[in-house]
């Protein structure tokens, strides 16, 4: 979504109201966006002076992988966004809620690109993670303690026994006491 600036003629904003699909976009930034198609984009943008005051509303659905069972998990999106494009960057350093135009365009993308991935959570569950499988083919998925056992068998399993001729000598400290 690209806009023209054009100060005197627009002074009243320009309405935005869009659907777009940002499923290759994030998916370049964020390998476990599956799914971010009908994003619904609306909201206005406001020109003053050499800047333009931008309020968007994000809203739509995300497809995101279970962190347990990797099935196709809806996230809710439900943004909202109040930010400002500058004509000329310097004379706001130091501020990451401004953004440059160029050549006179306000590119909403970037901003509704970077709000998103922002909001993305690092990890989601589906309703019935619960009810995953605890085995399969060649594996199988063990509590802690149950965990913790089978090691402490394998490692006395696997302990050295020592030389058989030298078992006498195993005691030897022992009668010195």
């Amino acid at each position: 979504m690209v806009f023209f600036y054009k100060y005197k003629k627009n002074r009243a904003g320009f309405p935005v109201e869009e659907v777009v699909d940002l499923t290759a976009i994030l998916h370049t930034k964020n390998k476990d966006v599956r799914s971010a198609n009908s994003i619904h984009v609306s909201g206005h943008l406001v020109a003053q002076r050499e800047q333009v005051m931008i309020s968007l509303k994000v809203t739509g659905v995300i497809i995101l992988p279970c962190a347990r069972t990797l099935v196709d998990v809806p996230y809710p999106l439900d943004l909202t966004l109040n930010e400002m494009m500058v004509k000329d960057l310097t004379e706001f350093t130091g501020s990451d809620d401004v953004y440059e135009m160029t050549d006179n365009q306000v590119d909403l993308m970037p901003i509704i690109e970077e709000c998103v991935l922002v909001d993305i959570p690092m990890q989601v569950y589906a309703t019935d993670a619960k009810k995953a499988s605890k085995a399969g083919k060649g594996w199988v998925v063990i509590g802690q303690e149950e965990y913790y056992n089978q090691e402490q068998q394998s490692e006395d399993a696997e302990a050295p026994k020592g030389d058989p001729r030298l078992a006498a000598l195993a005691d030897y400290f022992k009668k010195d006491e």
